[in-house]
């Protein structure tokens, strides 16, 4: 074989091994959208989405290549959930804490989110300072300790504030932004103090109920000792009726009910007319002996 047939046959195998890797290179840049995801294609002032339900293909040509170059935002259609962790944000006062929020979305729109952001992580981190600025908002109306007491409320205020700065991104939320925790700055001591000023509160209540509660179970058990004395004289009472007939007896009865064991003190005055020459002949008389 002459030389110029090797030339001819060396270029031509050149030429078909670039075809090959052309192909090759070709093929690889076929991209197949599944239905849980988007791309949104733009070539020159074309715009294209695939992927969704309808599913789809493209070549995705690099934006260098002339006419046909394109360029391609990936979004995500399945829910997300958007941790905003150790957010310092402040009440109307300036106390400095420290909170961890939750907040979940869904994309509605995927060309409208695609003229937002660039890529995926883009977007999350333009709805994490979204949600950042409609925390703060909220937040700095109110004082520290009543956020501490009604935190579940502000779920609701946030997710509505973030929705009305969402209205053009083509974005939704799916349920109510969680207040997860709420703690102290690093350094600070503002929540520490509150917790113990709460909790010097309970004991003290907890100590004037144990002190309110033994005093009734003193005064209830004084009643009832009340009452045994008062049915012990009603009895004594009812033994003086019962000897009315007989008068000595009836007079001992009468006396032992005047007492001091019985509760009185004319028992006292009896004694003292005993003491007496005509009393004592008369109870002598009677047959009634004091003591």
């Amino acid at each position: 074989m002459t030389t110029a047939t090797w030339i001819i046959l060396g270029v031509s195998f050149v030429a078909v091994v670039l075809l090959v890797l052309l192909l090759k290179w070709i093929l690889s840049l076929r991209r197949v959208v599944s239905t849980n995801e988007a791309h949104v294609v733009r070539k020159g002032s074309t715009t294209m989405e695939y992927g969704g339900s309808k599913g789809g293909s493209y070549y995705q040509w690099p934006e260098w290549v002339p006419a046909i170059g394109v360029s391609v935002t990936k979004l995500s259609l399945e829910n997300f959930v958007l941790p905003v962790d150790d957010y310092e944000a402040y009440d109307k006062e300036k106390l400095p804490f420290v909170v961890d929020i939750r907040a979940f979305f869904h994309i509605k729109d995927c060309m409208m989110a695609a003229t937002r952001a660039s890529s995926m992580d883009l977007l999350r981190k333009q709805l994490a300072d979204v949600v950042k600025d409609a925390v703060r908002t909220i937040l700095a109306q109110d004082d520290l300790e009543k956020i501490m007491v009604e935190r579940s409320k502000y779920g609701d205020e946030f997710t509505k504030e973030v929705n009305q700065h969402l209205a053009s991104w083509g974005v939704e939320t799916i349920k109510t932004i969680e207040l997860m925790d709420i703690r102290d700055s690093r350094g600070e001591e503002v929540i520490s103090n509150i917790m113990a000023k709460k909790k010097s509160a309970i004991e003290k209540d907890s100590r004037v109920t144990v002190a309110k509660n033994q005093q009734e179970a003193k005064e209830a058990e004084i009643a009832r000792d009340a009452k045994v004395v008062e049915a012990e004289a009603d009895r004594r009472k009812t033994e003086i009726i019962a000897n009315a007939g007989n008068v000595a007896e009836g007079l001992n009865s009468a006396l032992d009910v005047l007492t001091p064991k019985g509760g009185s003190n004319i028992a006292g005055a009896l004694e003292a007319f005993a003491a007496t020459d005509a009393g004592k002949a008369l109870l002598e008389k009677l047959g009634v002996k004091l003591g």
